[in-house]
């Protein structure tokens, strides 16, 4: 390269890092919570090495359309946080991914809901990116070192602990939510497993109350993010001995993991009714062999008994193996309503000059100051707006 193509270069190299300081302090400071601790992810062959934590910035040339990312916290025990996937869970169409068939159509190594009801929100709505935050990692069966590779070879973030009843749970978690430790617009209050016939009614729902309110209020940057009550999926805790009988057993999944959740839920509604609190029912689909886009002639259940061979894991019928944990990730994204997250303050990930930026849905300030530096606005960013001037040194 000759002298007046390495000015050339060096001119382009100083004009590009301009603009990636103007798009660090593109978002104010008091946007970003200090606590806000999680990168978003970017799309498939992104550069790495030019991360910023609560910025997101990557030079790319990606060119697609707003994506709204929908933080997600995850108050659940092991079948939240155990999440491994070797392969999409749909295809395109939403249809399942029959793997070739065979074995791999119910494979006993992938397993989890979360990667599928991701997956399956993207499908209903292709703007719409759930970005999983918390203060531990997803994790393998048995609670051994994640080892999946799609949707990533990195485990997405969680805040569920296996073993834990709600009580137990809050032990572990209650003060992070107190303290407002994690940036999140929606969570899930994902319980029941372990609570099964260990607590009465009232406590039960008691215990449950106290969790819903603790996440209404613990998020960092939502002032009332959704929460999303789930009623657990169909398992079997009863062992070798199958006591008692299948019909008596599923009357009793029936009461714990499905009425008295909806119960409480409704009973936070009538006496919080400023709350956004959602219930959303895993269990009874099973029960009843409700059709999706992915299973439109699935048979779960027989007379209204489910086949926890067919839904739990070899050796394993507590928690679910790759068909069920598909069908549970496309039952809770299918009751997500698509227009509530539409409407969520969240970030939002746009295109400028080959830099993708996060900026929030919510309007900033026409003057924003972080680290020094003020960037005034054109006008106040807005979704998709990316109007900036050069930045100049705060007096």
């Amino acid at each position: 390269m000759d002298e007046s193509g390495r000015r050339a270069s060096h001119k382009l190299l100083r004009t590009g890092m301009a603009l990636l300081a103007i798009l660090l302090v593109a978002v104010p400071a008091d946007f970003i919570p200090s606590t806000y601790s999680h990168v978003l992810p970017l799309p498939e062959g992104t550069p790495d090495g030019m991360g910023c934590r609560g910025n997101a910035v990557r030079t790319t040339a990606w060119n697609h359309a707003v994506e709204n990312t929908i933080r997600v916290y995850v108050a659940g025990e092991s079948i939240e946080q155990r999440n491994r996937f070797v392969a999409p869970p749909f295809t395109p169409t939403g249809a399942l991914n029959e793997r070739g068939g065979g074995a791999l159509r119910n494979d006993d190594d992938e397993y989890g809901w979360m990667v599928p009801m991701a997956d399956r929100l993207r499908l209903r709505d292709s703007s719409l990116l759930m970005d999983f935050v918390g203060s531990d990692t997803w994790l393998d069966a048995e609670d051994q070192p994640y080892t999946g590779t799609y949707p990533s070879t990195t485990p997405g973030h969680t805040s569920a602990i296996s073993g834990t009843d709600i009580p137990s749970w809050l032990e572990q978690r209650e003060s992070e939510l107190e303290q407002r430790t994690h940036c999140y617009d929606v969570a899930f209050a994902s319980r029941g497993g372990n609570d099964f016939a260990y607590y009465s009614d009232e406590e039960y729902k008691a215990n449950l109350k106290r969790l819903v309110r603790l996440l209404a209020a613990g998020s960092s940057c939502q002032a009332n993010p959704i929460i999303y009550v789930t009623a657990h999926m169909p398992d079997d805790q009863r062992g070798d001995g199958g006591d008692p009988p299948d019909v008596e057993y599923v009357k009793q999944q029936l009461h714990d993991y499905v009425e008295r959740s909806k119960e409480a839920v409704t009973e936070l509604r009538a006496s919080q009714p400023n709350l956004r609190i959602r219930f959303v029912d895993m269990y009874t689909p099973f029960r009843v062999n409700q059709p999706t886009t992915a299973f439109p002639r699935e048979v779960w259940s027989v007379n209204g008994v489910s086949d926890y061979l067919k839904i739990g894991r070899l050796g394993d019928l507590r928690h679910p193996r790759r068909l069920a944990s598909i069908y549970a990730g496309e039952i809770v994204a299918d009751a997500l309503d698509l227009a509530e997250l539409r409407q969520l303050p969240t970030a939002t990930l746009t295109d400028t000059h080959g830099f993708v930026i996060v900026v929030s849905k919510e309007p900033i300030p026409r003057v924003a100051r972080r680290n020094g530096l003020v960037v005034p606005l054109a006008r106040p960013l807005e979704t998709g707006s990316t109007s900036l001037a050069s930045p100049r040194r705060a007096k």
